[in-house]
């Protein structure tokens, strides 16, 4: 239900939840899908351990695949982060 019925959405870039982290004290540890373009999960991926975090130009094409490939929500991604 509230998928249908949220009160508020806003769209954001990784590039601005990446500034957040960085202003909030966060340390970046994993995004779902991979913040590097030609990156995959594997079978035994560790979410929850440092990975890299990628270039701008990867940000910007894991972002426009997930336009064309993301469903009808047209993108959605999940970051992962480790207070410092």
């Amino acid at each position: 239900m509230d998928q249908y019925k949220n009160p508020h959405e806003s769209k954001h870039t990784i590039a601005e939840v990446l500034k957040w982290f960085n202003e909030d004290g966060f340390e970046f540890m994993n995004s779902i899908p991979k913040s590097i373009a030609t990156e995959n999960f594997s079978a035994d991926e560790k979410l929850f351990e440092p990975h890299e975090i990628g270039t701008k130009m990867d940000h910007i094409l894991v972002q426009t695949k997930l336009i064309f490939t993301g469903g009808r929500e047209g993108g959605f991604f999940v970051m992962i982060g480790k207070k410092k």
